[in-house]
């Protein structure tokens, strides 16, 4: 529950700076976004990038890098849908 509001924080300060899901609502921590093309990659320039403009992401154990976080828009832009911040979620998945 927690992850999904400050999920909403973090997308309403950067929605406009940043390349993130359309945030359609959240309510009890749960987020409903825009649905987005899935990819079967994500090149590391995309995570790079999106660390550099959102201060908060720039944690060392995060799952930025999984391409299951991402999607595409209709331009073919890099789309992020979702992150996790911590040891443990990152260890769910392979680098």
């Amino acid at each position: 529950m927690l992850q999904g509001i400050n999920e909403k924080i973090i997308w309403n300060k950067y929605k406009d700076k940043a390349p993130l899901a359309e945030l359609k609502c959240e309510c009890f921590g749960i987020v409903i976004q825009k649905r987005y093309t899935q990819v079967d990659y994500i090149p590391m320039e995309e995570v790079d990038k999106i660390k550099s403009t959102i201060e908060e992401f720039r944690f060392e154990n995060g799952d930025l890098w999984n391409y299951e976080n991402w999607g595409v828009d209709k331009e073919g832009n890099y789309i992020l849908l979702d992150y996790g911040n911590s040891e443990y979620v990152a260890s769910l998945y392979k680098h």
